[in-house]
């Protein structure tokens, strides 16, 4: 897979209420500082994408994107690209690597064409309940939580551009570009954050479907499920369904999944 551009990865949410996100607690869970997010890898993982295919991806376009090994502030990444037959936006395998030609993450596309879930139309919950620290009994699968609403900002997009060193054309067009794909899957953990309040945990991964081609400036519902939680490793697990509805169309779907519980650290 040849490199199609370099980047050097920069934790944009040392702020985050996502305490992974600064030295001192991803250190105390054995990693060696503060993680990048999931969603900002996935971001320069959508280059290769965009690049080729355009809003056509943006619309139509499907993304099984998977969290191997963290990145970490200041590494550089190589984000490769390589066709599948054809050449089309159906068959694309993208990957990140550092400089240790360790790989991070993963991003391919299927050509199998799936109808819109069942779940696309659930009711959401009037209000959610007072915010608390998640846990596993708190969490309860099956029961859908109050929608969100998202009205993307132009400002936003291209902050969530120059975060990627994402410079294609395509943001930079006119008073409502596309969605940037990063600023896009950040609002499924936006949808879990505004449920509960989330201290420490990890993205692991996604998979998305662009049914429809979502803008800056337009209005979007968000629906959120929890479909299953797990347990791994002393890790605990949550699947979530994200909905985004515009113009009372289905536009994205989202299988979100996430660490929301980290194992302890052991320490010999």
């Amino acid at each position: 897979m040849p490199a199609l551009y370099q980047v050097q990865a920069v934790n944009h949410s040392e702020q985050s209420e996502n305490r992974i996100h600064s030295d001192d607690v991803a250190q105390q869970y054995g990693f060696r500082g503060a993680l990048v997010g999931g969603v900002q890898v996935f971001g320069y993982l959508s280059y290769p994408m965009v690049k080729s295919f355009g809003a056509e991806w943006l619309s139509r376009g499907t993304a099984e994107v998977r969290f191997l090994q963290p990145a970490y502030h200041g590494d550089w990444l190589s984000i490769e690209s390589e066709a599948g037959a054809g050449d089309t936006a159906r068959t694309f395998q993208v990957r990140t690597l550092n400089e240790a030609g360790e790989l991070l993450a993963t991003l391919s596309t299927s050509a199998a064409e799936q109808p819109i879930d069942e779940r696309a139309t659930m009711t959401p919950a009037d209000v959610n309940p007072t915010r608390e620290e998640v846990s596993w009994d708190r969490l309860d699968v099956g029961e859908p939580y109050a929608a969100i609403h998202w009205q993307p900002d132009i400002e936003e997009n291209l902050q969530h551009c120059a975060h990627t060193a994402d410079d294609l054309e395509i943001y930079y067009e006119g008073d409502a570009p596309p969605v940037h794909p990063y600023y896009l899957l950040q609002q499924c953990n936006r949808a879990f954050s505004t449920r509960f309040v989330l201290p420490a945990w990890l993205h692991a991964s996604s998979e998305i479907r662009f049914r429809r081609l979502l803008r800056v400036g337009q209005e979007i519902e968000i629906r959120t499920v929890p479909l299953e939680k797990w347990e791994r490793r002393g890790h605990q697990f949550v699947r979530l369904y994200v909905a985004m509805w515009c113009d009372d169309q289905i536009s994205t779907e989202v299988l979100h999944t996430a660490i929301f519980k980290i194992a302890e650290r052991q320490v010999a």
